[in-house]
């Protein structure tokens, strides 16, 4: 594809392949300009399991890296983990989580283990985020991280990995993989990978270190001082001339707050997360409802429309139609719902995609699962794809 490939000296960590490398970021460095970096991810780029998130998770022991090699370099580092969503819902979350603030100049994206279960879906998802990126920050570069899990940790190359490699080879996307080196040192001896992660998917503090020291020894062949000094002008045009894998993958999918709604029956405006909840750090405006036959529209476009939920323990069952054609039931609800609020993102298919301005119309339905302790439909965002 023409990505020019850097020739580098130092030896390459099996982990770790270098592809187009990161010559935005290179270019920035050698003229001495300010950096963006943005963290995309989920749980584990939030950094659940560390003593300190914002000190000894990887992301922030990664920006830690980047000061104390760059001193004079003036860094802006962007935390864009969500707990518990995967990588489709992290390409609609970007333009409100990664690009709030302009451009960025390079882009870590974690999704590996969220992932898991769904190879179409990952695979989307993984080029809907590149794409999306060199689309509204054109001279990023992207990098992929793969985390370990207690799932994921069973073979050398598992699916999910496997699938976000390909997109990664496709695109010559730079990508890190932790959980073949852990597999490498630890095989299936759960109890050595429960000395770094005790739940088996989220790090401690030694378990973060190990991800941001194979990090750093990425960083320490792609921004050498060779690669530095004698690194090309990076052009942005050749990233936007490649055809995409899967033409239904997520780089459109979006975020709207709903006060985009066209009609609204029984849902009244809330602002914050009810208690208890987790795995949200953002604005939590939402409409809310708890009584069978609320009902409220709203357009889309593309293959598909989305509502990002707040579900619990009261999450009820719901139907969907669009453009008044028949309904189909959702049950949003899960074993998680038990246990706290949290933000869970349902995409709607549009029987006939794609769409242009279609009609979706939300309603609760009379049915109950008996798990649940009332019919509530929260609704934080509208999303289409």
């Amino acid at each position: 594809m023409g990505r020019g490939k850097r020739m580098l000296n130092q030896p390459l960590p099996p982990e770790v392949n270098i592809r187009a490398g990161l010559p935005h970021v290179l270019d920035k460095l050698r003229h001495g300009e300010s950096v963006r970096i943005a963290f995309l991810g989920g749980s584990i780029t939030e950094g659940a399991g560390a003593s300190k998130a914002d000190s000894t998770s990887y992301r922030a022991l990664t920006g830690q890296y980047f000061c104390r090699r760059f001193p004079d370099t003036v860094f802006r580092f962007i935390n864009a983990g969500v707990g518990g969503t995967n990588s489709a819902l992290g390409a609609a979350r970007m333009d409100e989580h990664v690009f709030a603030g302009g451009a960025v100049d390079l882009l870590f994206v974690e999704f590996s283990v969220n992932d898991s279960g769904n190879r179409q879906q990952a695979m989307r998802g993984i080029e809907g985020i590149i794409r999306k990126c060199r689309r509204l920050s054109p001279n990023a570069n992207i990098c992929l991280l793969y985390a370990a899990s207690t799932e994921n940790l069973a073979s050398a190359i598992p699916p999910i990995i496997a699938a976000h490699e390909e997109v990664a080879q496709y695109y010559a996307i730079p990508s890190v993989n932790f959980a073949a080196r852990l597999h490498a040192k630890f095989g299936s001896d759960e109890a050595a990978w429960a000395a770094l992660a005790p739940d088996g998917v989220h790090p401690n503090d030694a378990g973060y270190a190990h991800y941001a020291q194979m990090l750093a020894e990425f960083l320490d062949i792609v921004l050498d001082e060779g690669a530095l000094a004698g690194s090309p002008v990076y052009n942005a045009a050749e990233q936007h001339c490649v055809a995409p894998m899967d033409a239904m993958n997520y780089e459109f999918a979006s975020m709207r707050d709903t006060r985009q709604l066209i009609s609204s029956s029984g849902f009244a405006h809330h602002v914050g997360m009810p208690e208890p909840y987790m795995n949200w750090r953002f604005a939590a405006e939402h409409v809310a409802a708890d009584c069978a036959g609320a009902e409220l529209s709203f357009t889309a476009s593309g293959s598909g429309a989305g509502l990002l939920l707040i579900v619990g323990m009261d999450a009820g069952m719901f139907e969907y139609a669009v453009n008044g054609k028949e309904p189909r039931l959702i049950n949003p609800f899960d074993e998680w719902c038990l246990v706290a609020y949290r933000p869970v993102p349902v995409w709607l298919p549009f029987p006939d995609s794609p769409q242009e301005d279609a009609v979706v119309t939300i309603r609760i339905a009379e049915q109950k699962d008996a798990r649940r302790s009332g019919n509530g439909l929260r609704i934080m965002r509208l999303m289409q794809y």
